[in-house]
């Protein structure tokens, strides 16, 4: 008997994906390119093992196999990129000082301006003021 691993291809995250991929680049053409379609393809296909598996079998009885397919490790992907991000946390609480409290902030610019910020990422103020937080 041949058993499957692999997350829900039901997933309300791949659906949209599915449905809204092409509506999206439609809108934001920038996204239109061979790389992010790459990257939606390896999502859409993770732990699909028609990309790509393992099988273990049963070393006593030679009848029980285990089939688990590779994962897609796209930071996209809810699953591989939870490991990821998990990882990068550990790695992060590993280097800082246990007695000291730690704020995450994240700073959302408006899509307007926000060329001017990529461009010139170092030159402005609120660069300067949050390393020193």
């Amino acid at each position: 008997m041949i058993s499957f691993i692999k997350h829900a291809k039901d997933s309300i995250f791949l659906k949209i994906f599915l449905d809204f991929w092409s509506l999206f680049k439609s809108l934001y053409p920038s996204y239109d390119t061979d790389y992010y379609d790459e990257v939606v393809t390896k999502t859409l296909n993770c732990s699909n093992p028609k990309f790509g598996f393992m099988q273990f079998l049963c070393l006593c009885c030679g009848k029980d196999s285990r089939v688990i397919a590779h994962s897609c490790k796209s930071k996209l992907c809810l699953r591989c990129g939870r490991v990821k991000g998990e990882k990068f946390s550990h790695k992060i609480k590993n280097q800082l000082h246990p007695e000291i409290s730690y704020r995450h902030l994240t700073f959302t610019i408006p899509e307007q301006v926000r060329i001017i910020f990529y461009i010139h990422n170092t030159s402005y103020p609120v660069f300067k003021w949050s390393k020193d937080l």
